[in-house]
């Protein structure tokens, strides 16, 4: 099924290529129990504005796009690409509040969908944006993307992607991502907004209890920009490169990151950028990142963020425990209502490190360092980390990717809370 991809319109992140399976202005329908084999665009697309969609136990692999996409294109929104269908950048959302009610009128619904027990793989044959699953350009409420296992794709798992509202993600089972671009995570949102105008949109996405591993990233621009990588290709391609777990980009907002499982990444299991606003990210485990295991990069209007009750452990001693990068002058205090009361192991016990100061996006925008001499007795002075425990948190075999805790964890000092991992990926059948 290639007739028609990609399209003449084709752009970035849109969708541009033929589809298998589509659904367009429906009302309670389902594709369940199907198998994709090599279709040459997205196996499943959700286009425009639909209700109740069920997508469940499909088998989705070698599709040459999307595994799952619920998806809208329209132009003209973004002042700084008028060409691309994505939403006002975080700055102008922030600062030009007049461009948000034409966006969020006429941005599709895509309402009540449940996505679940599908297993996506070898996706993005050629379109090398492709996710698992991704929302793009839609406005959605009550949808649940739940128990699917997805591996083996060039992009994220699963994204969402300039467009607005509450949905679940939980029990996922995610690795060995983002093998072909960079800039990149197994789970991410970009411009995903949510909106005082309308009370169906005025919640974020609820994050919970996945599993993602071996988020790897892959580069290929002119020049190396971001720490780590094995080079390839004369130097000109790299691996291990520019990658997060968990990845919030532009303005992540009223979000929930809680009791996720995420490990061996490459800037972070976790990322938060500039224009975040009300974002938790509560009792997760996040384990051996290359570069760095949290990464803040921060600008513009920030605040409400807490971070707390979070394990974070590293092996490498090339690695630091944060990556900080700021956008223009910024005072990091008020950002955090409460970054705290988290569990830290570094290799052989030794200094807790922060790195990025003045770090990779500063020196590509030629600005110079706000802080001299990152330290922990530095972000105590900020109140940060100051009940924070440092102590092995005792997993019961993490050679082998069980990160259960045994129970004299120390991590149940802080009022860490054990994770059930035997409901993440596709449930038997009955």
């Amino acid at each position: 099924n290639q007739i028609g991809w990609p399209k003449p319109d084709s752009y970035y992140k849109t969708p541009n290529a033929s589809v298998a399976f589509l659904f367009e202005y429906t009302d309670n329908c389902a594709v369940i129990d199907c198998e994709f084999d090599a279709v040459g665009g997205d196996a499943i697309r959700i286009s425009g504005m639909n209700n109740c969609v069920t997508a469940t136990r499909n088998h989705i692999h070698g599709a040459g796009a999307y595994g799952i996409f619920i998806a809208h294109k329209q132009t003209g929104f973004s002042r700084h690409d008028v060409c691309s269908g994505d939403l006002p950048g975080p700055s102008e959302w922030h600062m030009m509040p007049e461009d948000r009610a034409p966006a969020v009128a006429v941005w599709p619904r895509s309402l009540g969908h449940v996505i679940s027990d599908n297993h996506i793989h070898h996706f993005g044959v050629y379109e090398k944006h492709a996710n698992g699953i991704a929302f793009f350009g839609v406005a959605t409420a009550d949808v649940t993307v739940s128990h699917n296992h997805i591996h083996h794709g060039p992009r994220f798992g699963i994204g969402l992607m300039s467009g607005l509202g509450p949905l679940v993600i939980e029990y996922n089972e995610l690795h060995d991502l983002c093998l072909e671009t960079c800039d990149a995570g197994g789970i991410t949102a970009n411009r995903w907004y949510t909106t005082e105008l309308d009370p169906q949109l005025a919640s974020g996405p609820i994050i919970r209890y996945n599993r993602v591993m071996d988020i790897v990233g892959c580069g290929a621009y002119g020049i190396k920009a971001e720490p780590g990588g094995i080079d390839y290709c004369d130097g000109r391609l790299w691996t291990h490169y520019y990658s997060w777990g968990i990845y919030f980009d532009n303005a992540p907002m009223e979000m929930q990151v809680y009791g996720n499982i995420v490990a061996r990444n490459t800037l972070g299991g976790m990322m938060i950028s500039w224009y975040c606003r009300n974002t938790i990210v509560e009792n997760n485990i996040f384990v051996d990142s290359s570069k760095s295991q949290v990464y803040l990069l921060l600008g513009g209007e920030m605040s409400g963020q807490r971070f707390c009750r979070n394990i974070i452990t590293y092996t490498s001693e090339d690695a630091d425990y944060m990556r900080l990068n700021f956008i223009g002058k910024f005072d990091i205090a008020p950002v955090f209502d409460e970054l705290n009361a988290n569990l830290i192991m570094t290799p052989g016990g030794a200094a807790t490190t922060f790195c990025g100061v003045p770090g990779e996006a500063l020196d590509r925008m030629g600005e110079a360092s706000r802080i001299d001499d990152p330290s922990m007795s530095w972000w105590h002075s900020l109140g940060f980390d100051t009940t924070t425990v440092y102590a092995d948190p005792k997993f019961v075999d993490p050679d082998n990717d069980d990160y259960t805790l045994a129970p004299d964890s120390p991590a149940f000092d802080i009022g860490f809370e054990p994770i059930d991992t035997s409901q993440i990926g596709i449930r038997p059948t009955q």
